[in-house]
């Protein structure tokens, strides 16, 4: 034939010699490949890599003898004196004499980290079976020879020579927590076993082990800002949680400005501890004994608590500021939990000049549920000591406000 008029768009693989009557028929077109130059009644096809791995992506597709023939369109090629070969129609396709199955393993080219979309995509030297893919055999690395064994993923569904892969949120959330950890290309490397993958005809993958582990190709740091997600209080323990997007430095918390409110009050956090040490996705703050009792005092309605935080200089790993809430976009809070630890009363002052009983409690509570009753004044610690005892039992005190309040003050009759 005439090399030069071979044209390889007319070539078809498919999978049956009809495949207008097979139930599961696959056939595939050749684009861009190239062939050999002389002139010959033999021709040498070289597939293309991308043909190669079109062809391999089909399941039933050149898997063994019986599933590989080959069909041609009109005017395929010329023999050497101008005739036009004969067509081999798709329903009269020749069956490949011998079929020499892959038995090369893939390898991987390079991955590109993307700490954007918390997601690696990894380039392979073929088309991959997707369902083999095992992220628990995946590594992470740093410089410091700390490591991330991957705990899983969401892996692209479709089987080609490329695939990406999302972390789950506790591997992001190891990752983050580590500021020498995978914040650029100089700092982070993989390495995998031969059970990370296989190609479509189950050779595995050549493995990278960790004495040989690659570097990435692309490095596309985070740059989504941090956000609040949730929020809740514990009335019990004095705690404010906060519960962001992504881990954030515990350090940068501490100069937050936080409001909280309900329909009738707001109420501004002045003053809290948290350890800043800590990097996380949730910090807790440790309200102090005056906020948190002007809380019990003020925000008496707790089932819808908002939260707005405008001035916070909050940041994540990558150093993104924190996206401000304003107060007509408050964050409601998820859960808020009672105050279920009985109040002590701590201190107490009697005036008898102005007639006052000043009653001072560890926190807030309500002077009408107060039984005046059960209080005595007495003119010694123990009364099982051997000296005369003696004791006053209130009868009818009268409150100087109604108010909830850790300080309260009787009227009484002396």
């Amino acid at each position: 034939i005439d090399t030069s008029t071979l044209n390889l768009n007319l070539i078809n693989l498919q999978n049956s010699q009809n495949v207008r009557i097979s139930f599961h028929n696959e056939l595939y077109s050749l684009t861009n490949s190239t062939h050999s130059s002389e002139n010959s009644h033999i021709v040498v096809v070289y597939l293309s890599t991308f043909d190669s791995n079109s062809i391999k992506a089909l399941t039933g597709l050149a898997v063994s003898i019986n599933t590989t023939y080959i069909s041609t369109g009109t005017n395929l090629v010329e023999d050497m004196s101008g005739v036009t070969a004969k067509q081999i129609p798709n329903y009269l396709a020749l069956s490949a004499d011998l079929f020499i199955p892959d038995t090369t393993k893939p390898r991987v080219s390079h991955a590109i980290f993307n700490l954007t979309s918390e997601t690696i995509s990894v380039y392979v030297s073929e088309t991959i079976q997707v369902n083999t893919v095992n992220l628990i055999q995946f590594s992470l690395h740093s410089l410091s020879n700390r490591q991330l064994n991957l705990s899983g993923g969401t892996v692209s569904s479709l089987n080609a020579p490329i695939f990406t892969f999302t972390f789950l949120t506790p591997d992001i959330y190891f990752l983050q927590q580590d500021p020498d950890f995978a914040t650029n290309e100089t700092n982070v490397y993989f390495s995998f076993t031969e059970l990370f993958l296989s190609d479509m005809s189950d050779n595995p993958i050549v493995p990278v082990n960790t004495s040989n582990r690659m570097r990435f190709s692309a490095f596309i740091s985070d740059t989504i800002p941090p956000t609040l997600n949730s929020f809740s209080l514990d009335l019990n323990n004095g705690e404010l949680v906060l519960n962001f997007s992504e881990t954030v430095r515990g350090s940068s918390v501490q100069l937050c400005e936080i409001v909280l409110k309900n329909f009738k009050y707001t109420f501004a956090i002045s003053v809290f501890s948290i350890n800043t040490t800590i990097n996380s996705p949730t910090i807790e703050l440790k309200l102090s004994i005056a906020d948190l009792n002007s809380i019990k005092s003020s925000l008496t309605d707790t089932t819808s608590l908002f939260i707005f935080m405008i001035q916070c200089p909050v940041r994540d790993m990558a150093q993104n500021l924190f996206i401000p809430i304003k107060e007509d976009n408050a964050l409601i809070s998820t859960s808020i939990f009672s105050d279920i630890t009985s109040p002590q009363l701590l201190s107490f002052i009697l005036n008898l000049n102005t007639s006052k009983l000043i009653l001072a409690f560890d926190e807030p509570v309500d002077p009408v549920t107060i039984k005046f009753e059960e209080f005595s004044l007495q003119n010694i610690h123990d009364i099982n000591l051997p000296v005369n005892f003696f004791s006053h039992t209130f009868t009818h005190p009268f409150l100087n406000s109604n108010n909830l309040s850790s300080i309260i003050e009787l009227l009484i009759d002396v």
